[in-house]
């Protein structure tokens, strides 16, 4: 809303009102509230925080837009088709189609298709690989974590280790594709951390101790 006040709100360089948006809020609501699998499954897979909620915002757009579009009339065949189509190809992880497949049946409006998906992914994020190497912010939470769990041994040597001479290691090295993210890392000497290098957790304890904990 506050984007259609502030006319920052735009679908293929049109700018949207809250003329258009009254137009069409009927046939919003009547989506957000007939059709919550869009709501839940996006909620499931992001989360309800921000990214979370910067998904529903995309899901709403898109509501706007497939309204703008469109009258919705469910008693329609077409119209329903041309929903079910648009919403199941933008958001690849809402099973729209299997959700709906019993009515899927019959013709569908393309051009809207090609509108609703073009705009949803002119809007989406780009999406982006984890870093390899460790944030300030991972290693940080690495720190958090270690003083939460109380972990007073390195899992590498089994030794004792103290916060303020660690080491920030992956389990799965970079080398081979270990991501710089927080289920990937561990505090650990840093002499432990040298020996291990591209190893993994197994390989350098049994290359310590002789046994492999597979």
């Amino acid at each position: 809303m506050y984007e259609i006040h502030e006319s920052l709100m735009q679908i293929h360089h049109r700018t949207i009102i809250f003329k258009d948006f009254t137009r069409v809020r009927r046939s919003i609501e009547f989506l957000i509230a007939n059709f919550p699998v869009a709501t839940t499954e996006t909620v499931g897979k992001f989360g309800s925080g921000i990214k979370g909620y910067d998904r529903l915002q995309i899901v709403y757009k898109a509501f706007i837009c497939l309204s703008l579009e469109m009258e919705v009339d469910f008693d329609d065949e077409e119209c329903l088709n041309t929903f079910i189509l648009s919403m199941s190809k933008a958001f690849k992880y809402i099973n729209f189609n299997e959700f709906y497949v019993e009515r899927f049946l019959g013709g569908y409006d393309d051009a809207v298709v090609k509108h609703v998906v073009g705009y949803v992914e002119s809007i989406s994020p780009i999406s982006r690989s984890n870093p390899k190497a460790f944030s300030t912010l991972t290693k940080s939470l690495l720190k958090h974590n270690f003083l939460v769990g109380n972990h007073n041994f390195c899992l590498i040597c089994d030794g004792l280790i103290y916060l303020d001479s660690t080491e920030s290691d992956h389990r799965i090295a970079k080398a081979v594709g270990g991501q710089g993210v927080l289920e990937n890392g561990l505090l650990v000497h840093p002499i432990c951390n040298r020996m291990k290098s591209d190893l993994s957790l197994e390989e350098i304890r049994a290359d310590l101790f002789g046994e492999l904990l597979y």
